[in-house]
């Protein structure tokens, strides 16, 4: 008769272990579907703090490289020196770039004329 009741708890423990076992998988779910919807929304909050970064890193090195020419404009003016600064190149830049600049405009403002058609007279 022991053999009957170590049975039946043998499988009252089975269940149980194996209730507890689905409870376990559900809840692990559970945590692992909450932290995929934060860690997304936790990336876009990142993703947007990265990319405003990158644009005042760009803003900066714009910002330090017009500052640069004018700096060396102010100080070839000041030491009236023959003495060509490394930073006549960021003029000659902001030149060719203000050129395309005006050379670009012009032609979107006198925009394409249509090349005047011919007419071929066939006798």
């Amino acid at each position: 008769m022991s053999h009957l009741f170590s049975a039946v708890e043998d499988l009252f423990k089975s269940f149980y272990e194996m209730i507890a076992a689905v409870v376990g998988t559900i809840v692990h779910l559970g945590q692992t579907f909450v932290m995929a919807i934060v860690n997304f929304f936790t990336s876009i909050v990142r993703l947007v703090t990265d990319v405003l970064s990158g644009v005042v890193d760009v803003a900066g090195g714009v910002g330090k490289f017009i500052a640069g020419t004018f700096i060396s404009i102010a100080h070839s003016l000041a030491n009236a020196s023959t003495h060509i600064h490394y930073d006549l190149g960021n003029i000659v830049i902001l030149g060719i770039v203000a050129t395309g600049g005006f050379l670009y405009i012009r032609a979107q403002q006198q925009g394409r004329r249509p090349a005047a058609a011919t007419t071929k007279k066939t006798n």
